[in-house]
């Protein structure tokens, strides 16, 4: 999943086995800084026995207003190497929407993931959700769900299909931290979505929630355009979608997901995360990775795309979403872009010939790392992609990562099990060394990494955005990757090792890895009492002026209301 500025506000371990794990008002809700548009929900999970599935329930309602479309790639037992099936689905009038398809009660393995919601707290549209979960290394998913609600989400329960979650399992609440906000969209009247880039830093993240005004179909296209740029002949794009009940290629940039429209369900707006990398680096093309989705009654899509801008170098000035067919964004459209924390954890930029990038000590305490990767091989001459090999704490042993991922190359979707591979995100390869300045990109989510009782689970999204080699073939991947770490150990430590070393093709100048950890709250917070003494200032990082002062005023006065 694209990582963001999360804010984690509290966190649930169930101390025995239950069936379900509620995150309700008055535990957690009540805790969310005033001002907070979009939720969060994580989970790292093991089932007491079987393989059940996981669904989502939003403030206790079992009525069957609840609609998903899914993607996702399982492992066909017993076939290692090339043995798993993908699938698309479409599920509707429901009575919860399903998180992952199947969980393990073996010991140690925990899995789960990450969904996002978008404007949570509205009142007027229906409520959608965007995740990438799977159960360690046994399957890998996406899925679009909406509840069909105008209430304001005020508790989210976790419920097991069958049997119980066990003593241990986790479930963690969060927001995206409005300290970090750069631009915001929020549509009163339909209209243009364009959020201002200028003055932030170089890795930025959208949420959006957006429908179009077209009238011929249910639902529209929509295009991510940088710094206005409108000429389709500079963008490349790769991704692919589930549609209903089927899985497509699509190759049209710049085209990257898609919303309803006005002829839709009603109140039905799409949900996505996009992640724009070395958007102000002004020495690169610009790498986007985007997850996407909606479900209407008689249509629904799920979107994994990449991006690349190949005309320009130039600092990115603004991030555009732009209608296909329709002229404006329906008026409750809302689209948010943050600024990702720098040096929250570890920010490495490697010269070129290096054949790692390693971080330094991670230490504990904040409950989820996401490791990303905007980074290029120097020159392999058979291949135009290259793979970064994952290695926690510098292990270097294939056996201790079983995985299984979707692979969309050229115009071949696949899906794999492996039961050992540390290669997991793909980046661009120099090839032809007349094609310069193309960076690939992936970002790589470990909750709990610092658990000593489980494996470490993994979900990676990467695109390798590849120019041409210099025998004149190129090769753009994509790639959602499920695996697990088969140790307990903690995480101290994390690194991309290039999977050509032993040949002397390393990583080019200038690859980078950034750790972003999550802000985690010393909760769930309590009122002050009397009795309690002292308090604590986090100094913020404001980027724009008139957005920044109203986000800090905010958290000052949420912070000046719990107890440490």
């Amino acid at each position: 999943m694209i990582p963001g500025p999360f804010r984690v506000i509290a966190t649930k371990e169930l101390s025995s086995d239950a069936s379900s794990i509620t995150l309700s008002t008055d535990e957690f809700f009540s805790y969310i800084p005033s001002g907070s548009r979009h939720l969060v929900l994580m989970l790292n999970a093991r089932a007491s026995s079987g393989t059940p599935a996981v669904y989502l329930r939003f403030n206790n309602d079992s009525g069957s207003n609840y609609h998903y479309q899914f993607v996702g790639a399982v492992e066909d037992s017993g076939v290692p190497g090339a043995g798993a099936s993908k699938s698309a689905s479409v599920t509707t009038s429901a009575t919860q929407i399903v998180v992952q398809s199947q969980m393990h009660s073996t010991a140690n393995l925990y899995s789960g993931g990450i969904i996002i919601i978008p404007e949570y707290a509205n009142t007027t549209n229906h409520k959608s959700t965007i995740s990438q979960t799977g159960n360690t290394s046994s399957s890998v998913e996406c899925v679009a769900g909406r509840w069909a609600s105008t209430a304001a989400i005020t508790r989210a329960d976790f419920v097991i299909s069958s049997n119980n979650f066990v003593a241990g399992s986790v479930a963690m609440l969060a927001v995206m931290d409005e300290t970090y906000m750069v631009d915001q969209e929020v549509r009163t009247t339909d209209g243009s979505v364009v959020l201002d880039v200028t003055g932030s830093v170089s890795d930025l993240t959208a949420v959006y929630y957006c429908r179009s005004n077209r009238t011929s179909y249910p639902a529209d296209s929509v295009r991510v355009l940088l710094s206005g740029d409108t000429t389709t002949g500079n963008y490349i794009n790769h991704s692919y979608y589930g549609y209903k009940t089927s899985l497509y290629s699509w190759n049209y940039a710049p085209y990257m997901f898609q919303i309803p429209s006005t002829t839709g369900t009603s109140n039905v707006f799409g949900a996505g995360v996009l992640l724009v990398q070395q958007a102000q680096n002004g020495s690169y093309y610009p790498h986007v990775l985007g997850m996407g989705g909606y479900v209407v009654s008689s249509d629904s899509a799920v979107t994994f795309a990449s991006m690349r801008k190949s005309n320009s170098i130039s600092n990115v000035t603004s991030v555009e979403m732009a209608a296909e067919v329709g002229t404006a964004m329906l008026a409750g459209s809302v689209a948010s872009l943050y600024k990702l924390p720098r040096n929250r954890t570890h920010n490495i930029t490697v010269s070129s010939g290096a054949t790692s990038i390693p971080s330094g000590t991670i230490t504990g305490g904040d409950k989820v790392i996401f490791p990303h990767f905007f980074a290029r091989f120097q020159g392999y001459p058979y291949t135009a992609t290259q793979w970064i090999l994952l290695e926690p704490n510098s292990d270097t042993n294939d056996s201790n990562s079983p995985q299984i991922f979707i692979d969309y190359s050229g115009t071949t979707l696949s899906a794999y099990f492996q039961t050992g591979n540390r290669a997991s995100i793909n980046v661009a390869d120099s090839g032809d060394s007349s094609v310069s300045n193309v960076y690939g990109g992936g970002t790589v989510f470990i909750p709990l990494y610092d658990k000593t009782d489980r494996h470490k689970h993994m979900l990676t999204f990467s695109a390798s955005s590849c120019p041409k080699n210099s025998a004149g073939s190129g090769d753009n991947r994509l790639h959602i990757f499920s695996k697990r770490w088969t140790n307990t150990s903690a995480i101290t430590s994390f690194r991309g090792f290039a999977n050509q070393a032993s040949i002397g093709y390393n990583f080019a100048a200038n690859s980078k890895m950034q750790i972003e950890q999550c802000e985690v709250n010393p909760g769930p917070y309590v009122p002050v009492t009397t009795g309690n003494s002292g308090f604590f200032f986090r100094f913020l990082s404001i980027a724009a002026p008139t957005v920044g002062l109203a986000a800090a005023s905010s958290y000052l006065s949420w912070l000046t209301n719990v107890s440490i």
